[in-house]
């Protein structure tokens, strides 16, 4: 029987959709899954990530969200192919990738349009705190850019991440910032303990000690919305709730050449932040003091 070893992040609840596509596409395949969170990897899956340049020297280059591994090699990382999975083992198989996501309702808002509506202070900005981290998960089920996890997956949607939220409100009162406008969450922005973050498998820095440290785990922006010009304001609101974490220092991953990408480059440098470590040409640790410790 063939195998496949699922290593994910706990940090990214899209991973419970991918974890029961996963078990839907290869349900007729003589397939065995085994599935390991990244705070349960051994010396074996780190020199798997070794060997294909994930890690270099002791520390990884890349965020982990999800990859699969056939003996040792990885063959497919997010988003995840059915197709490239079956050609990875070597198998004589031809079906499709199924149904893993549903496209968000067409909201198309304007730059121009969009400027008006928040001056008009129609966005609702909210701290992301205990009691409302459900409704911040609600952009990447139902309102995510890139199509929404198919609806039976939600729930292990937030299964995955329910235990991350609960380790990170025992050490902050906050998480971050999300805006809501008509209904549907437009955009957020995720900030946690460096230790949780470095725990669960997403980059951050490796200067001073965690726990003077925040890290942005995740700055996303809804289907439809002006991504730079949101990534803007997240950050703006981000920067008035300051006050609100216990730690001195926040820091990111600053990423050239994509603009309107997952915590590019220029919202940091805009909003103050040095650069302190360089993890290649395009990718830079970026940080900042919040307050005085």
């Amino acid at each position: 029987m063939k195998s496949i070893v699922v290593i994910y992040s706990p940090l990214c609840e899209y991973n419970g959709a991918f974890l029961g596509q996963l078990e839907e596409w290869f349900n007729n395949i003589d397939l065995e899954i085994i599935t390991i969170p990244f705070d349960k990897l051994t010396t074996r899956e780190l020199e798997w990530y070794k060997a294909a340049g994930v890690v270099i020297g002791d520390r990884f280059v890349r965020s982990v969200f999800i990859d699969v591994f056939s003996e040792g090699l990885l063959i497919d990382s997010v988003p995840l192919s059915q197709r490239k999975i079956i050609q990875g083992l070597g198998l004589e198989v031809e079906i499709g990738d199924g149904d893993a996501t549903t496209s968000s309702e067409a909201i198309q808002v304007n730059p121009t349009n969009f400027r008006k509506i928040l001056c008009r202070n129609e966005v609702e900005w909210n701290l992301l705190n205990f009691t409302n981290y459900h409704d911040e998960m609600k952009l990447c089920l139902e309102n995510y850019p890139f199509g929404n996890p198919a609806n039976r997956f939600h729930q292990r949607c937030y299964q995955v991440k329910e235990k991350i939220f609960t380790e990170v409100f025992i050490k902050e009162h906050i998480a971050g910032v999300f805006a809501t406008w008509q209904g549907k969450v437009i955009g957020l922005l995720e900030v946690f303990p460096r230790e949780i973050i470095k725990q669960y498998g997403y980059l951050t820095g490796t200067n001073g000690n965690d726990l003077d440290y925040l890290t942005v785990g995740c700055l996303e922006i809804g289907y439809g919305i002006p991504r730079t010009l949101m990534l803007d304001e997240l950050m703006f609101h981000l920067e008035a709730a300051y006050p609100k974490f216990s730690r001195p220092l926040l820091e990111g991953i600053g990423r050239l050449e994509w603009p309107s990408g997952f915590t590019p480059y220029w919202v940091y440098d805009k909003y103050g932040f040095q650069q302190s470590e360089i993890i290649n040409k395009r990718t830079k640790i970026m940080e900042k003091r919040i307050h005085k410790s």
